[in-house]
């Protein structure tokens, strides 16, 4: 009974130090809670950042459709027959050659 004491014991006194402290789970809690704050602050810059690509898209695709509107109710409103191919719109780059 002796040996098996003295073989428990060894076995505490080597594990013992090993074990975390209350100071030890206190100081993770702090490291987490750090972690934490850090990782919301990188989300909340990068969905700031989303916002605004997306409100510029927004205003980017709204500013080209009226453009587009703005032309469109001038070319009907002007009444004037709209080209149906792409020989009668552009005018030819070279004259034809002489033959």
């Amino acid at each position: 009974m002796d040996r098996r004491l003295t073989v428990l014991e060894a076995r505490f006194d080597t594990i013992l130090p090993t074990l975390a402290t209350k100071a030890d789970i206190d100081a993770v809690r702090l490291d987490m809670q750090k972690l934490r704050v850090e990782l919301t602050q990188a989300l909340n810059d990068q969905v700031k950042w989303m916002i605004g690509i997306m409100v510029t898209l927004f205003i980017a695709t709204l500013g080209v459709n009226i453009t587009l509107y703005s032309d469109l109710k001038t070319i009907i409103l002007s009444k004037q027959p709209v080209a149906t191919n792409f020989e009668q719109r552009t005018p030819p780059l070279l004259a034809p050659a002489a033959r």
